[in-house]
């Protein structure tokens, strides 16, 4: 196997589950992982790292259409989305929704009719008007639990970097891949901070590529 190490500097925001790419190999070995906070108010943190961007709460899966949510209201006692950025839909679509303010939307719904560019109705029942979240097109198991992505996970300390060497997890990019068959970055950490606004944190890790890569 072939060692491979890369450091980033990343602003974020607390209180937030902020989604980062992390370059790796597309298959190989997580051996180490040094997370530190450099700026801000010293907090606590959670993080998840996972081989597949769609994976993380505040994100989309690579490669299909997919974009921002901004509200879900009332439209004959069904569901209408509305996005953030045009897209061209069509009816019986099947759509992936995460991150909504009521949760009861955030499942697959199927498109049932196009209003515009902006706005579909979907098969779901309305029961609160929503707002905020993501969606995308749902080309393969989508509703397959985020753990199911997942190499690992832990917490930071306030005021204290985290060092973890000899990991040794193993992993494969899982993202979607387009029809060249091109992989993009195929590790994605999920950091949630404490606190709030803006904070600068330092990341490195350590793969180890696999010989049939």
């Amino acid at each position: 196997m072939t060692t491979k190490s890369e450091a980033l500097q990343i602003t974020l925001t607390g209180g937030v589950a902020n989604c980062i790419p992390l370059p790796a190999p597309p298959r190989g070995k997580l051996d180490r992982l040094v997370l530190k906070q450099v700026t801000g108010t010293a907090v606590a943190a959670t993080f998840s790292i996972f081989s597949r961007r769609g994976a993380c709460s505040r994100a989309n899966d690579i490669v299909v259409s997919s974009g921002t949510l901004a509200t879900v209201t009332n439209s004959g006692g069904k569901a209408l989305l509305t996005f953030v950025e045009a897209r061209q839909l069509v009816q019986g679509a099947k759509l992936l929704v995460k991150g909504c303010s009521v949760s009861g939307y955030n499942r697959e719904h199927s498109v049932t009719g196009v209003v515009s560019d902006t706005q579909v109705l979907t098969d779901v029942d309305y029961s609160a008007d929503g707002a905020g979240g993501f969606w995308q097109i749902s080309p393969q198991p989508a509703l397959l639990d985020p753990v199911m992505y997942l190499v690992h996970s832990g917490s930071v300390v306030a005021n204290t970097p985290l060092i973890a060497l000899g990991l040794q997890r193993a992993y494969e990019n899982s993202d979607i891949r387009d029809i060249s068959g091109v992989r993009t970055t195929c590790l994605w950490l999920e950091l949630t901070p404490e606190g709030s606004g803006s904070q600068t944190w330092q990341v490195a890790i350590s793969t180890l590529a696999d010989s049939l890569v």
